[in-house]
């Protein structure tokens, strides 16, 4: 599922914190939530990735511990425990229970703030509590409620010609129509939101929207479109330190070489984004991108790497207790035997 970014209101400097869920990509509960992303008055964006990457960090918002390689969106949110809001009190306690990952209690105090925000005839605090409400609903699969909140933020938000937040809550509609299978209908919101960011340098929001772009393309079988946007979403995350967008955006990207057999450059970017992976302590994300890095090298006969790849691979699994965990044995003992690994479904 996509990870979304949180809409609370700041006053200091803006954080981001993620959750990477899903293989390597957009992804986990969220991290304070953590989809991976940016400064927000407005909808967060999440981040799509679908190399199963999954956070230890099970808090409400993102990324889930199940380690399954489907194609799962991200989400990322900007706000760290420590940030000072101003926000109503409904929206506080809906901030708690959604990083506790008692979605249907955060959506009910997210009502009533958004309730409470109408009566104040506030514009600026609804836009915080419908964007959360937005979040709340897309992480639980009503997509349809989501898009109202969504469009209404928006409709707020151009009011208030607040670009940046134009930007991400575009991203955040664009995830939506992804995640219920309507890529078609997502492609647009995406362009629309690129041509707002790119102007503002929001490098922090273009290296998830990129991300984003990248996995439309990687779908579609369009690979040189897909590396070209991976990469540009690598120079974003670069700029702006984002190690969990790195590690994340290395591991699609090494996907994405893997199957338009550039075996050479698959390797390097998957040994890059064990690295990343092994920096953050975000086991099951090393183990997702260990399990196509044993593709690459059983792909060119390098068994003995492959086996040690699966090894850790199958102490993670049994670590987190992971689906995975029989599927990734049988393929090592195969390998061990000399015989035929796992069928590839890349």
């Amino acid at each position: 599922m996509l990870p979304f970014m949180g809409m609370e209101r700041r006053t200091c400097t803006r954080l981001d914190i993620k959750h990477p869920q899903g293989e390597v990509r957009s992804p986990v509960p969220v991290r304070d939530h953590f989809p991976h992303l940016h400064p927000l008055r407005g909808a967060g964006i999440g981040a799509r990735l679908d190399l199963g990457i999954v956070s230890d960090d099970h808090s409400a918002s993102g990324y889930h511990p199940s380690g399954a390689e489907t194609s799962a969106v991200p989400w990322i949110s900007p706000f760290a425990s420590s940030i000072l809001f101003t926000m109503s009190d409904d929206r506080h306690r809906g901030r708690i229970f959604q990083h506790r990952g008692d979605l249907k209690r955060a959506q009910f105090w997210y009502e009533q703030a958004v309730k409470a925000d109408r009566e104040k005839g506030d514009a600026q605090m609804l836009s915080d509590s419908l964007g959360n409400l937005g979040n709340v609903c897309a992480m639980m699969g009503d997509y349809e409620q989501a898009e109202r909140c969504y469009r209404e933020v928006l409709e707020l938000q151009r009011g208030q010609q607040d670009w940046g937040a134009i930007g991400q809550t575009l991203v955040n509609l664009g995830n939506l129509h992804a995640e219920a299978g309507r890529p078609e209908r997502a492609r647009p919101f995406y362009l629309e939101a690129r041509d707002i960011l790119e102007p503002l340098q929001d490098h922090r929001a273009l290296g998830i929207l990129y991300s984003n772009l990248g996995l439309q393309d990687q779908a579609a079988g369009r690979y040189d479109d897909a590396i070209a946007q991976f990469k540009k979403a690598l120079e974003s995350h670069r700029v702006v330190g984002d190690e969990d967008g790195l590690a994340v955006t290395y591991s699609q990207l090494g996907k994405t070489f893997l199957q338009a057999n550039q075996n050479s450059q698959a390797e390097k970017c998957l040994n890059n984004a064990s690295e990343h992976f092994i920096k953050l302590g975000n086991e099951p994300g090393e183990a997702a991108t260990l399990r196509l890095l044993a593709d690459v090298y059983e792909q060119t006969g390098n068994r003995l790497s492959a086996l040690r790849c699966l090894e850790r691979v199958v102490q993670v699994d049994t670590s987190y207790g992971l689906p995975q965990l029989q599927q990734d044995r049988e393929w090592m003992v195969r390998l061990r035997e000399g015989g035929v690994g796992r069928v590839h479904d890349h």
